[in-house]
Formats: structure tokens, C-alpha cells, sequence
């Protein structure tokens, strides 16, 4: 039952508690604003959420509300405007991908050494790259500004583009697609189960927190380990560490996507998608580091 149509038991008037709401949802109205660049349906839905709060503070009778301040992102409960967030994270991640797939599999076939032509070191470009992804997350003027956000994006999948493309003449073409198809496959499934499973089975805050420092520590020890003793194991090792952790930070922000958090930042949808680019990178490396090992163990047994 609305609370316009609550009538007192009995008698005609309406409740005093009710005319105490109105009067203070009409003080309160003015203050709500629209950003520059929101849609109505995105007001709408905050206005929603706003009012439930004006209820809240009526009913245990506080009266010196303040306006409301847009310095964080915009939060948002519209079923169409999600949907709208989520089409837009997957179609930037997709054309990630594809700028670094498409120069990969053509150095790949051609067989190009790109470091001859090329005189600055792979390492600066993979420098650069994670600066812009430091800045990129760290900084919420750039991190939620357009397009500054969309412009930081680009030029990170760019150098990381170009840093691989310093290796790709090592794989074979085919391993290569194999590694492309599986790497994508999986991602896919993580955004899958993070957007349809049970949130039981997911990692929250507290279970990824310890499973990603966990990783932290173990990719550095055995990075130690790699640099002294030189085997072939601990490849194999740093490469299941960084399965493992792209499976608990996949899953953890396909419901942050999804909506299946407290709250989803509209303008936050470039770093969403630079995190799914991330962590198909992260596989393909993987998966081609797994076969050239399964090589690798095959020739020394023979």
C-alpha cells in the first residue's frame, strides 16, 4: 500500500506521518540534480534510491538532510541501463583483444623479428604499459573521466600489443590460434559463472583478498627460484599461479559486471574491460608456455 493512499482507520485524514513525508520530500526534491551527460532513466533510478533514504530519515526523525554530492561514481538500479553498462564492457574488451589478436597471428605466419626494426628494448614498452594501467586504476579523476579513460585504455592495449609482438615470432601459427581459442573459451566461461552462478560459490571480498595476496607471494618466490636455478619447473609453476589467479579475479569482477555487488560506477566500464583484455592475455601466455613444456618433457623422456 502506498504511502499517498494510507488512510487513517477509521477517519478520513490522512496520517500526520505522511504529511510530515510530503512536506519533506518537497523540500528535498530540489536537490536532486542530473549530472552532465546522464539520462533520465540513471536519475530516475537514483532519485528511487534517494527518496528511500528521505523515508529513512523521516521515520527516525532527522530533519537537516544535505544535498546530495556527485563526487563518486553513479550508482545505478535500472535493469536496461545495467544490461546497456554490460554490452559496453564486453564489446571494449572484444576490440581489445582483436587489436592485439590480428598483429600477433600476421607476426606469427610472417615470421617477423620486430626487434631489428625496432631499436628500443621490449621491457620499455611493457614499462609504459603498466604505468598507464597504474594510472588508469588508481586515479579516479582518470579512471571515471571521458575520455580519458577511454584514451589511457587504448594506449595501454596498444604497448601491450607491442611488447608481444617482440615474441611472436617464436610461436607457431598454430599454437598460436589453439592458445587464442582456449584463452578465449575460458574467459567466456569466467564471465559465464560469475554472472549466472550461485554467489555461494563465488569469491567475495575476504576469499579473493587472500587468494590473490597468496598468488602475490608465490609468483615472487618463485620468480627468485626461476632466476638461480633455471628449470623448467617453476615455468610450469608461475604459469598454474597465474591460472589460478586470473580464475579468482575473473570471477570476482564478472559480478562486479554483472551487478552482483553493492553497486555499479557507469563510468568505470574501460578499466572492466582492460581487466577481461588482462586476463586473456594472461592465458594465452600460459597456455602456450603449457604446450612448449609438454614438448619440452616429451623430448627428454625420448
Amino acid at each position: 500500500m502506498s504511502h499517498t493512499n494510507l488512510r487513517l482507520r477509521g477517519e478520513g485524514l490522512r496520517s500526520p506521518f505522511i504529511r510530515i513525508f510530503q512536506q519533506e520530500q518537497e523540500q528535498e526534491q530540489p536537490f536532486i540534480r542530473r549530472r552532465r551527460g546522464q539520462s533520465r532513466k540513471q536519475s530516475a533510478a537514483i532519485n528511487v534510491d534517494y527518496q528511500d533514504d528521505i523515508r529513512c530519515d523521516v521515520m527516525s526523525g532527522f530533519d537537516n538532510r544535505q544535498p546530495i554530492e556527485q563526487d563518486h561514481p553513479i550508482t545505478i538500479s535500472d535493469p536496461k541501463v545495467l544490461s546497456k553498462f554490460v554490452r559496453q564492457v564486453y564489446l571494449f574488451s572484444t576490440l581489445f583483444c582483436l587489436i592485439s589478436v590480428v598483429p600477433w597471428i600476421i607476426i606469427s605466419w610472417s615470421g617477423i623479428i620486430l626487434g631489428e626494426h625496432i631499436p628500443v628494448p621490449a621491457f620499455v614498452w611493457l614499462i609504459l604499459a603498466l604505468i598507464c594501467l597504474i594510472i588508469l586504476s588508481c586515479c579516479p579523476h582518470k579512471r571515471f573521466k571521458y575520455p580519458c579513460n577511454r584514451i589511457l585504455s587504448v594506449i595501454t592495449v596498444f604497448l601491450i600489443t607491442l611488447f608481444g609482438s617482440y615474441y611472436m615470432f617464436m610461436v607457431n601459427t598454430w599454437v598460436l590460434l589453439g592458445s587464442l581459442l582456449a584463452s578465449g573459451s575460458f574467459v567466456v566461461l569466467l564471465s559465464v559463472c560469475g554472472a549466472k552462478c550461485p554467489l555461494r560459490m563465488l569469491p567475495n571480498e575476504c576469499s579473493a583478498s587472500i587468494v590473490i595476496g597468496t598468488c602475490v607471494i608465490l609468483l615472487f618466490t618463485l620468480g627468485i627460484l626461476m632466476f638461480f636455478l633455471r628449470s623448467p619447473i617453476f615455468y610450469l609453476a608461475i604459469g598454474i599461479v597465474l591460472i589460478v589467479l586470473v580464475i579468482t579475479m575473473g570471477l570476482y569482477q564478472a559480478r562486479y559486471v554483472h551487478g552482483r555487488q553493492k553497486f555499479i560506477p557507469l563510468e568505470d566500464a574501460p578499466l572492466c574491460a582492460m581487466g577481461i583484455y588482462t586476463y586473456f592475455v594472461i592465458n594465452l601466455v600460459c597456455f602456450s608456455g603449457f604446450y612448449y613444456f609438454y614438448l619440452e618433457a616429451i623430448q627428454n623422456e625420448t
